[in-house]
């Protein structure tokens, strides 16, 4: 009985690691080639599992009347959506997607969803901040 417990125990473990949710992390101010056309091989990647889910963002900031396009890639919570258009504080979201397969947001096309995505824009906002 307990080899069997045992047995099962390992299976549990092996599920929970093989489930584990893996996405590129990035943003152009940073790092050019996580733009389009996508680079892979010189972006980094972030395990997701916590939160769940991948997520892609473009968009313009206009500080100041200095406009930037901006893509970034990361990993969102579950259950996140995006939706585009002028948010605020000069921030226009032109394109977004969020998705749930590993490394799914290398995709160019995009697609809008229900609410905007925060956390790629206060990410974003962040590291505009600091450099």
């Amino acid at each position: 009985m307990a080899r069997i417990l045992f047995l099962i125990a390992l299976c549990i473990i092996g599920v929970s690691q093989v489930s584990a949710t893996w996405c590129y992390s990035c943003n152009t101010t940073i790092t050019p080639s996580c733009g389009d056309p996508f680079d892979s091989t010189a972006i980094d990647t972030e395990d997701c599992t916590s939160l769940g889910v991948c997520g892609k963002m473009k968009v313009t900031v206009d500080f100041m009347g200095i406009k930037e396009s901006v893509t970034s890639r990361g990993c969102l919570p579950i259950g996140s959506s995006c939706s585009t258009g002028n948010i605020g504080f000069g921030i226009t979201i032109d394109a977004c997607e969020v998705c749930d397969t590993d490394y799914c947001n290398n995709s160019q096309r995009l697609t809008g969803g229900i609410a905007a995505i925060l956390s790629l824009i206060i990410s974003f906002m962040f590291i505009r901040m600091t450099f």
